[in-house]
């Protein structure tokens, strides 16, 4: 079963849900498969490094929680797939759950329908996440034309 949701998109979708759901998908989909990791999965910090506008300098902002996973999943039919996990967090064994969930669904393995559902489902999470911050957002605004001192409105000339 296929998403139309571009697959760089899958981790984000993920991530959104409850870890619990996440190590529990990846474990029950992979009962009668074998999962065999192609690197080791690493938790650890990154620097997170940003290129300054005006001049193109670079500066680091700070260190941020990063884990990676690669793993390629066997099913008992024998069909391959491989899968990457990279998430802003400390738990390498998550990572390695995530990559897992990307590799049954881009083999389209036993289990996909499962995690297109899972991505559907994180994907409304996000959408939800996004739709309270512009609320929040929208209540923050200030009108500056009320600070105009004589007439109440903003001078047209400014």
């Amino acid at each position: 079963m296929a998403t139309s949701t571009p697959r760089g998109q899958w981790i984000h979708a993920l991530s959104a849900l409850p870890r619990r759901i996440v190590f529990d998908s990846a474990r029950r989909l992979t009962l009668d498969a074998q999962v065999q990791p192609q690197a080791l999965a690493q938790a650890g910090l990154a620097m997170l490094r940003v290129r300054e506008g005006a001049l193109g300098e670079v500066f680091n902002l700070g260190e941020i929680p990063l884990a990676t996973a690669q793993v390629e999943v066997v099913d008992d039919d024998g069909r391959k797939s491989r899968g990457a996990a990279q998430v802003m967090d400390a738990s390498a064994e998550y990572a390695q759950a995530l990559a897992i969930l990307d590799a049954i669904m881009a083999g389209n393995l036993r289990g996909a329908h499962e995690v297109v559902e899972l991505i559907e489902s994180g994907l409304a999470l996000r959408r939800a996440e996004a739709s309270q911050r512009e609320a929040m957002l929208a209540r923050t605004r200030v009108d500056f034309s009320l600070l105009s001192p004589a007439t109440g409105r903003a001078d047209d000339d400014e």
